[in-house]
């Protein structure tokens, strides 16, 4: 939608053009107190309670509208330099018995994803329409790509709800398998399963 300004009448669109439309305003008004100043001198110090404010809240908002205008979602990231991603799905994850990062390759690719930014040493809470997790986690001392996590999670399937909680270590880059379900019915074997790795933010 764009914006139109008082002042001048120009058309607004981006936020480049409302910072340049405030700039516009601020001298314009800075000018014309100049004038009435020299005209009559008893006159500066109202102008100046009237006027000065005003300049500088057009010029404090400026960081903001550039900001906005230029934003990605990646510009919220701030110092949170890790991923979480949880992965969950109505299948088979891992063979029985085998060791819980070596998941099967029809769940990489059939599984569900959800990723949320995270310190090294974070806790929080994510939610989607079919899973829902609590966790917390820190760096192992003298390893910068392993961690303590700490999760509480459900999975909400079409033939139920699988839960599970837990603490393990997780390394950098590594899937891990954290719980998950098993069961027959009568249309055969019905799976429900989540895991989860941690990952650099790398921008894709």
């Amino acid at each position: 939608m764009a914006l139109q300004c008082g002042r001048c009448g120009a058309g607004v669109q981006s936020a480049n053009r409302v910072i340049a439309c405030i700039i516009r305003i601020a001298f314009s008004s800075l000018s014309s107190f100049s004038i009435k100043a020299l005209q009559n001198e008893d006159s500066m110090p109202m102008m100046s309670q009237f006027i000065l404010p005003f300049i500088l809240t057009g010029l404090s908002v400026l960081p903001d509208l550039a900001l906005a205008g230029n934003a990605t979602p990646e510009t919220y990231l701030g110092s949170k330099h890790l991923v979480l991603e949880i992965r969950y799905c109505e299948c088979e994850a891992v063979k029985p018995d085998s060791h819980p990062s070596v998941l099967l390759a029809d769940f990489l690719r059939e599984s569900s994803i959800v990723r949320v930014a995270v310190s090294a040493e974070d806790n929080g809470f994510v939610s989607s329409d079919y899973v829902t997790m609590g966790y917390k986690f820190s760096p192992i001392k003298d390893s910068s790509d392993t961690f303590s996590f700490n999760y509480t999670g459900t999975h909400t399937t079409s033939s139920g709800k699988s839960s599970g909680r837990g603490q393990l270590l997780l390394e950098k880059d590594k899937w891990v398998h954290l719980f998950g379900s098993h069961h027959e019915s009568t249309s055969g074997a019905l799976h429900s399963n989540v895991a989860v790795r941690l990952v650099e933010f790398d921008g894709s």
